[in-house]
């Protein structure tokens, strides 16, 4: 284990992420202890994500993900990689679930409070979630469920102002008259407003 050690130590001063994930993936095979072998298993990881075989490195970083009690370095740091690489490959279903598997955990405001230090980078999940979910609808078209994300985005001032302007153009599209009305109203589009009122037989609205 210590040769194997001062071996992935000097690969990876050298660069050579190939002979890293080698000797780190043995290392977390032959380790006797959970500690040190989430260690490896993270480098083991890291190392196949730079060699940009994301693929191969997803699934480690999802399992080390896996909190059981109170996330430690080696799981906060995987959840953000997993994020990354789902990030890379814009999938963005993928990224909300694997993003909620921590945001709504019911522990998740305590793990926030317990440490000061990881607070920003779990807060950052919240973001990244928010934001995945609005590029999925996006990523949609011209679907019900879109216009559902749009304008809930809309309503909580989140997104803005891409929300407030993809549930117009969307609502128009899906000929939702009431949302249109009522994005219309909050754009403050008065002579539209109006055109929309006599089109729609509105006229004392008009």
């Amino acid at each position: 284990l210590h040769l194997r050690q001062i071996l992935a130590s000097e690969a990876q001063k050298a660069g050579k992420y190939d002979i890293v994930a080698t000797e780190m993936g043995d290392i977390g095979n032959l380790s006797s202890d959970e500690k040190s072998k989430r260690e490896a298993d993270y480098h083991h990881a890291y190392a196949l994500y730079q060699e940009k075989k994301l693929n191969e490195a997803l699934p480690l970083f999802k399992d080390l993900a896996q909190v059981k009690d109170t996330p430690d370095s080696w799981a906060i740091q995987s959840q953000h990689l997993a994020l990354d690489i789902l990030s890379q490959q814009k999938n963005y279903k993928e990224i909300l679930l694997q993003a909620r598997s921590w945001t709504l955990d019911p522990r998740f405001n305590q793990w926030i409070a317990k440490d000061p230090r990881t607070a920003g980078d779990l807060n950052d999940m919240k973001k990244i979630a928010q934001n995945a979910e609005f590029e999925g609808a996006v990523a949609e078209g011209n679907t019900v469920h879109a216009l559902e994300v749009f304008k809930d985005y809309c309503d909580r001032n989140l997104e803005t102002p891409k929300s407030r302007e993809n549930t117009r153009v969307l609502s128009f599209k899906l000929k939702k008259e009431d949302v249109f009305i009522a994005m219309l109203k909050k754009l403050g589009r008065k002579d539209e407003l109006i055109t929309e009122f006599e089109v729609s037989g509105q006229f004392g609205e008009a």
